[in-house]
């Protein structure tokens, strides 16, 4: 997978200790978001980035739909230990699963109280296939 802005790519994981599961992956440049089922129904809706100075910064997303910006916002959940993540959500409700699938872009704001806000952009092409192969993963 190249860094370009593209569509949603989907992938079988298997590193040999856990059994095979599904991701799904988006670039934005260098940065760029994941899905991954974490099991009991809650997918997780990650950003990778290069670094996070808070622990649960202030995200808004903002999906393009052919109506308009349907807007949802909220704490990420948590930042990982190596500062270069955000799960952004671990329970995608049915609104925003429709929202997803539906949308042509997603923006992201994130305002990291101490490095302050960057907005990220990602096509949403080939989302319905990504998030609907992340639900079915097998973990």
């Amino acid at each position: 997978m190249g860094n370009a802005k593209a569509q949603w790519v989907t992938k079988s994981v298997d590193n040999g200790f856990d059994p095979l599961y599904h991701i799904a992956v988006c670039y934005d440049g260098d940065d760029f978001i994941k899905l991954e089922n974490f099991g009991e129904g809650k997918i997780a809706l990650i950003l990778y980035t290069g670094y996070f100075c808070t622990e649960t910064p202030f995200v808004e997303l903002s999906y393009k739909l052919d109506t308009g910006w349907s807007k949802f916002s909220g704490n990420a959940i948590m930042r990982t230990s190596d500062k270069k993540k955000i799960i952004l959500s671990v329970n995608i409700d049915e609104n925003m699963y429709d929202e997803f699938r539906k949308s042509s872009h997603l923006r992201m704001r994130v305002d990291d109280d101490h490095c302050g806000k960057k907005i990220y952009d990602f096509s949403m092409v080939n989302s319905t296939n990504a998030i609907n192969f992340v639900k079915r993963s097998p973990n």
